[in-house]
């Protein structure tokens, strides 16, 4: 062994590249190299996108397609064009052990209710990083 601190070693493999702690940054902003922690099941479900579907296997309420295949998709989920989401209300529910962001929506047919159903989760994400809390959907439908 050298007179260095750390040695390059293998990731195991996983990448065909290297790993060396000297180059892990532990900061939450993103800067430097990811760590090992980090990659390594990221890498497994590059490598091998059915495992996602037994991870999730016996979680209660996780519907897996069954029959069907794995594929990985791009990780960018970005939008291209600036879109407006606007929720019916949004209410802060302040309390000693913190708070709780509730997006309400109401809609009066099915058709809007189906339509709206693949943007809720948007407005929870949305509302959970603007006010730093968790969040609930409350939907009224007659």
């Amino acid at each position: 062994m050298s007179g260095r601190r750390y040695e390059r070693m293998p990731l195991w493999g996983i990448c065909g590249e290297t790993y060396n702690p000297e180059y892990v940054s532990g900061s939450r902003d993103g800067g430097g190299v990811p760590s090992i922690l980090h990659e390594a099941p990221l890498e497994l479900l590059r490598r091998a996108p059915r495992l996602a579907a037994a991870l999730l296997s016996g979680i209660p309420g996780v519907a897996i397609p069954e029959g069907g295949s794995a594929v990985l998709a791009p990780g960018e989920v970005t939008a291209c064009l600036p879109v407006e989401l606007r929720a019916d209300a949004v209410v802060l529910l302040h309390g000693a052990a913190g708070q709780l962001a509730v997006v309400a929506e109401a809609q009066m047919s099915a058709r809007a209710l189906k339509r709206k159903r693949r943007v809720w989760p948007t407005y929870l994400t949305q509302a959970r990083t603007q006010h730093d809390c968790p969040t609930v959907l409350m939907v009224f439908q007659p």
